[in-house]
């Protein structure tokens, strides 16, 4: 075991920084990771928040890759943990972060091809989508966002229907399933 690997599930090394990334460890550790802290009135995943987010990439007619990286833009939460805002605002957390990009950038480049500009899907198309859907998980979850006073979240909630929230097992099914989706629509056009 090299030390940046972390034993699965499966008995296993995962290794962060590999390129050799078996998404099911990364589905299996999203769905059983908590939003908001594990604060709700239910427990909801970051794997039902990726889903979600990805979802809202087809609808808003992006493409498939798109749709990947929104899928798998929380993707080092499984190892880092969930962060809330509030705390990851008033830390100046370089370390995190740059350890955060590194492993994101690094599941990323496993999946999207080299000439996907990566950093401008992330900011300018995925980022304001994610805040909207947030402020409506919040809401569905009974989380107070009155003290959210940061200028970022003055967007409206994204109108998607939550509800039911899923169990960890149904989110991580839901997550693989996604990531097939997209992975053979991508494919397909690879060889086009």
């Amino acid at each position: 075991m090299n030390e940046y690997s972390i034993t699965t599930y499966k008995g296993t090394e995962f290794d962060p920084f590999s390129k050799e990334i078996d998404i099911r460890i990364i589905a299996r550790g999203l769905a059983r990771t908590g939003r908001f802290s594990g604060q709700g009135s239910e427990f909801y995943s970051v794997a039902q928040h990726s889903v979600a987010l990805s979802y809202i990439m087809g609808l808003e007619n992006y493409s498939d890759e798109t749709a990947l990286i929104a899928l798998l833009h929380d993707s080092p939460d499984f190892l880092l943990g969930d962060i809330a805002t509030p705390i990851r605002k008033h830390l100046k957390l370089v370390f995190y972060n740059g350890l955060y990009n590194n492993i994101l950038y690094n599941f990323l480049s496993c999946f999207i091809e080299p000439y996907v500009d990566i950093q401008n899907m992330l900011e300018n198309i995925i980022s304001p989508f994610d805040k909207q859907l947030t402020l409506i998980e919040a809401s569905t979850l009974n989380i107070n966002t009155s003290d959210w006073y940061d200028p970022q979240y003055n967007v409206e909630p994204y109108k998607v229907n939550l509800l039911p929230i899923w169990t960890y097992r149904h989110a991580e099914e839901r997550f693989m399933a996604k990531f097939t989706f997209l992975m053979t629509n991508i494919e397909k056009e690879r060889e086009k």
